[in-house]
C-alpha cells in the first residue's frame, strides 16, 4: 500500500514541474531612440513580425526613452527589432547600416535597456563612411529603396 507521504511528495514534484512549463513572463523593454523621434514600435517573432501593431507600441518616457511591458510571454527566446510602424523605418547602425535581430532569452521577469543609433529610412549619408563600409551602406539603401518602392 502506497503511504500518503509518497503520495504528497509525488503531487508537489508534478505541480512544481508543470508550474515551471507553464510559467509565463514579463518583459520590460526600455529603448533610448534618436531625437525627434515620434513614435516606436518592436516587432518580432511574438507577433509574427508585424511591424505596425499597435499593441507593441512603446510609451514616451523621459530622456529620449520609450517603454513597453510585455506579459505573459513564455519561457523562450525571443528576437525582434525596433521600427517606427512599418518594415521600411527600421532601427540602424550610427553608420546607417542595418541591425542584427535583437535577441531576448526569458527565463524570469526580465527588464532589459537597448540603445537605438538611427532609423534606415532617415539616413542616406554615405560622405561620412570609410570605404569598407560603404558597399555595406549602398547595397542596404538599394534594399531600403526596393522595400519602399521609389522608382514608382
Amino acid at each position: 500500500m502506497v503511504s500518503w507521504k509518497y503520495k504528497i511528495v509525488s503531487l508537489l514534484l508534478v505541480v512544481l514541474l508543470t508550474g515551471k512549463v507553464f510559467s509565463q513572463y514579463s518583459i520590460r523593454i526600455i529603448a533610448t531612440a534618436p531625437p525627434d523621434t515620434k513614435e516606436v514600435f518592436i516587432y518580432g517573432n511574438f507577433n509574427n513580425w508585424d511591424a505596425g501593431d499597435k499593441s507593441y507600441q512603446l510609451y514616451p518616457g523621459k530622456n529620449q526613452e520609450w517603454e513597453i511591458l510585455l506579459h505573459n510571454m513564455k519561457a523562450e527566446e525571443y528576437q525582434f527589432i525596433f521600427t517606427r510602424g512599418t518594415p521600411t523605418t527600421l532601427e540602424c547602425g550610427s553608420n546607417g547600416i542595418g541591425t542584427e535581430n535583437r535577441l531576448i532569452k526569458l527565463t524570469s521577469d526580465t527588464t532589459v535597456y537597448f540603445t537605438i543609433a538611427a532609423w534606415t529610412d532617415g539616413y542616406f549619408n554615405l560622405q561620412n563612411l570609410s570605404d569598407s563600409l560603404l558597399y555595406d551602406a549602398i547595397e542596404a539603401t538599394a534594399r531600403y529603396c526596393v522595400k519602399i518602392n521609389l522608382d514608382s
